[in-house]
């Protein structure tokens, strides 16, 4: 979709409602991005969310797009600069050096004093733990219950800030 010569869209006067990162806000595969709707460009991953009173839709558009829509040159650079630093973390989240307890589960000590780990229940499932809270969702892998691990540490942190 290329909104940038459609009659009666605006080209300016947006407002950035969310910048998302498309592989972990809408968990799709590697390389599976979007395109632009304003310009077309291909391939965005980081995608900025605008409104515009005189539009009825929320467009979905790259960085430069956002910037050039709602006539900011800082914030929506910002904000993906933010998400990309926050993505470059979960990322390595899975690789950091995983310790095995003496009931052969799998654990952290992170930075900032929380005990993390994971734990397998029956039917090859596994449920997670921060601190003394249990938690009671069963993940299928591991891996997907160390990335909630994160993400549930993100919004405590997110919280303090």
């Amino acid at each position: 979709m290329n909104l940038k010569s459609t009659p009666g869209v605006p080209h300016k006067g947006w407002i950035l409602e969310d910048v998302i990162d498309l592989r972990f806000d809408e968990d799709r595969a590697f390389g599976d991005y979007d395109n632009c709707e304003f310009c077309g460009q291909e391939q965005i991953r980081f995608v900025h969310i605008l409104s515009h009173s005189g539009y009825k839709d929320k467009i979905r558009v790259g960085c430069i797009c956002a910037e050039h829509l709602t006539n900011d040159y800082v914030n929506p650079r910002r904000r993906e600069h933010a998400l990309r630093t926050k993505s470059s973390r979960r990322d390595r989240w899975l690789t950091r050096s995983w310790k095995i307890s003496a009931k052969g589960n799998e654990y952290l000590n992170t930075r900032d004093g929380h005990n993390v780990g994971v734990f397998e229940v029956q039917g090859g499932r596994f449920k997670a733990w921060i601190g003394n809270k249990r938690g009671t969702i069963e993940y299928t892998t591991s891996d997907k219950a160390k990335l909630a691990i994160f993400d549930a540490l993100e919004k405590m942190r997110n919280r303090r800030a």
